[in-house]
């Protein structure tokens, strides 16, 4: 049985950063019905997030720029691309392109989901998300994409706990305190699992279990 990738978090080991870890789809199903998404549940715009630039359509791996350091006390969300596309249900599951940037420095963490060249392990392929399931998915993620259009493009600035913890990651450079800028792109969304067509790159590990 193949999984689904519904977990978003972050590990890194001999320089390569796994931003995609994969949950199984046993004994999960799609709800019945589509329920709009709960408002509550979305970050506010802020001065942070209205600071991030990343021109370029939706799906392309974006040019991300903001001023360092970029710090905000709680996570906002601004959308800098709104989807023509509907809305995105709770239930919903979804398929996005992201880009991770640490807050104090600009460095780029990973990018995935935004074709061809786009840096990661899994080479590109979109990160899919089942939100009638999220547990385990970063905080930040999720209140970027439920409050979203199918065909936008949302910038994120997480605080420390919504992202990785607020603990400091040597490797990566991001300090306890640090914000993580994340670009989201939101592809599609369905109340049924896509069929996965997806096969590990070469030399990458498989992270499908099941």
């Amino acid at each position: 049985m193949r999984s689904y990738p519904a977990l978003i978090s972050l590990g890194a080991s001999a320089g390569l950063v796994a931003v995609c870890v994969v949950l199984a789809l046993t004994g999960c199903s799609p709800a019945a019905t589509r329920s709009p998404a709960a408002p509550a549940g979305c970050a506010q715009p802020g001065a942070a997030s209205d600071a991030v630039v990343a021109p370029g359509a939706v799906g392309s791996a974006p040019e991300v720029t903001f001023t360092t350091p970029l710090t905000a006390a709680n996570t906002e969300r601004t959308v800098m691309t709104v989807g023509t596309g509907a809305p995105v249900q709770t239930g919903d599951y979804v398929e996005l392109g992201v880009a991770f940037y640490n807050g104090r420095t600009g460095a780029k963490i990973d990018a995935r989901g935004f074709g061809p060249g786009t840096s990661g392990l899994d080479t590109g392929a979109p990160v899919r998300v089942n939100l009638a399931a999220p547990d385990g998915t970063l905080l930040a993620i999720l209140k970027g994409v439920t409050c979203s259009t199918v065909g936008s493009r949302v910038a994120v600035v997480a605080s420390p706990v919504d992202a990785w913890g607020a603990q400091e990651n040597i490797e990566l450079d991001l300090h306890a305190n640090d914000n993580v800028v994340i670009v989201v792109d939101v592809l599609t969304a369905a109340a049924t699992a896509p069929v996965a067509t997806d096969v590990p790159a070469t030399g990458a590990p498989d992270t499908n279990v099941g």
